[in-house]
C-alpha cells in the first residue's frame, strides 16, 4: 500500500485524497451541499461549515486508529436506547435503539477552515451526520436515533444541554424534513463548544450506522487562524501532507501505508 502514501490529490484547490473506490467529491451530498461524513457546521440557515482544507478518506485497511477509539467501538452494544430531541415536552420514554455491532470502520481525517466564521457565529457548533445516515430521503420528514461520541485531543468541551456526549456512544435523536419549502435538518442538538484562543481544535468523532454494521470515525481538526491554512495548500499527496506536518498522531494512524 506505499503506493498510497503518493497518490495525487483530486483536481481543485484541497487536499482530497480518496483510498476508496469513489473520491471524496462523488461523497457530496448534492440536496443537503454536505459531504456524506459526520461534519462540524453551524445550526441555522444553510447550515455553513468551514473550508474543507483537507479530506483524507480510508477504511480500516488503511490506518491504524489508538486502542481507545478500537474499544469504544468494539465494546458498544447492540440495543442502545434514545434520548428526547430538545425541548421535548412531557414524559419521555426510551426505546429500544438496534444498532448492528460493527465490522467495518470508514475513515475521514478532515482538516476545516473556521478561521472566518467563528468571528461571526462563535464557537458552538454542532456535529452533523444527516447526509451520510439518511441514505434514501422522498421528502416527507424522516427521524432516526445515531449513536455518537466525542473524544476531545485539544480546545473542544463538553455542553451537558443537548451536547454530543464525550468518551462514551449515546444514541442522539435527529430528522430531516422539508418546512416552508425549505430541507431541515433537525434539531439543534449534537452540541459542542471549541477553543477560540486555540489554533488547532482537535478531536475524534465516533458514530454507528443503524442500517449496516459500520462505524464512522473522524480525526478533526478545526483552524481558527487562517494563516494556518497555507499549509494544506502545498501538498499534493499524503506523504508530502506527513512529512510537513510532522505530527506523531497521524504518522501513527497512517503507518500501514508507510
Amino acid at each position: 500500500m506505499e503506493g498510497l502514501l503518493r497518490k495525487q490529490k483530486e483536481p481543485g484547490p484541497y487536499l482530497h485524497i480518496s483510498f476508496e473506490e469513489e473520491t471524496v467529491e462523488e461523497q457530496m451530498h448534492m440536496l443537503l451541499g454536505f459531504y456524506k461524513m459526520p461534519t462540524l457546521a453551524y445550526y441555522g440557515a444553510g447550515y455553513p461549515f468551514g473550508d474543507m482544507l483537507c479530506i483524507i478518506r480510508a477504511n480500516q485497511n488503511h490506518i491504524q486508529l489508538p486502542q481507545e477509539i478500537l474499544s469504544i467501538i468494539d465494546e458498544a452494544p447492540e440495543i442502545f436506547y434514545s434520548t428526547p430531541p430538545p425541548n421535548k415536552k412531557g414524559v419521555w420514554q426510551p426505546k429500544p435503539v438496534p444498532i448492528p455491532h460493527p465490522t467495518e470502520i470508514k475513515f475521514y481525517f478532515i482538516v476545516s477552515d473556521i478561521s472566518e466564521l467563528i468571528i461571526r457565529k462563535g464557537p458552538l457548533l454542532n456535529l452533523v451526520n444527516h447526509a451520510w445516515a439518511f441514505t434514501e430521503f422522498q421528502g416527507t420528514r424522516k427521524t432516526k436515533h445515531i449513536p455518537n461520541c466525542i473524544i476531545p485531543i485539544e480546545g473542544f468541551q463538553e455542553i451537558e444541554n443537548n451536547g454530543v456526549k464525550f468518551g462514551s456512544l449515546r444514541a442522539e435523536y435527529m430528522s430531516m424534513h422539508f418546512k416552508k419549502g425549505a430541507l431541515c435538518i433537525s434539531p439543534n442538538n449534537h452540541k459542542v463548544l471549541i477553543s477560540p484562543d486555540v489554533a488547532i481544535n482537535k478531536c475524534w468523532t465516533i458514530s454507528l450506522f443503524d442500517e449496516e454494521p459500520r462505524a464512522y470515525v473522524t480525526l478533526q481538526w478545526l483552524l481558527t487562524r487562517n494563516d494556518l491554512s497555507m499549509a494544506f495548500s502545498t501538498p499534493n499527496n499524503l506523504a508530502e501532507l506527513l512529512g510537513f506536518l510532522g505530527d506523531p498522531l497521524l504518522d501513527s494512524i497512517f503507518q500501514r501505508i508507510n
